[in-house]
């Protein structure tokens, strides 16, 4: 599991077990809102950008920082902690929905090249 389960405080593993259990469904998207209907709806991903952009303004991140973030960043980010953390291709596949492993490599490739250890095996 990328992010760990914390037995003492606010766990994020239990609060998205909690959400799912409320949506009572196992697969669709995570973000979704409310429509004026009450009916659940996916939620747009500039929508997701501007609230991740918030707590990241909220936490103290530089401007040039806030600026790059996207929607995308969110599925970027949980690919390349998955890979750094030992997640075989198939099981990042199988979060992420990629059929095809090839696009997966933009995001694993690029971080081995600035990985510090490379140098060393080959210098």
């Amino acid at each position: 599991m990328a992010i760990p389960r914390l037995e003492l405080g606010p766990c994020a593993v239990a609060a998205v077990e909690a959400w799912l259990g409320v949506l009572e469904k196992k697969k669709g998207p995570l973000f979704v809102v409310f429509s004026p209907h009450g009916e659940l709806r996916e939620i747009e991903g500039r929508l997701v950008a501007e609230v991740v952009k918030r707590l990241f303004r909220d936490a103290g991140a530089a401007p040039g920082e806030i600026g790059n973030i996207a929607a995308h960043s969110l599925r970027r980010g949980f690919i390349t902690s998955a890979d750094r953390a030992g997640a075989t291709t198939a099981q990042i596949m199988d979060v992420t929905g990629h059929r095809d492993p090839k696009p997966l490599r933009r995001y694993t490739r690029r971080e081995l090249l600035h990985d510090p250890v490379l140098p060393k095996l080959f210098g």
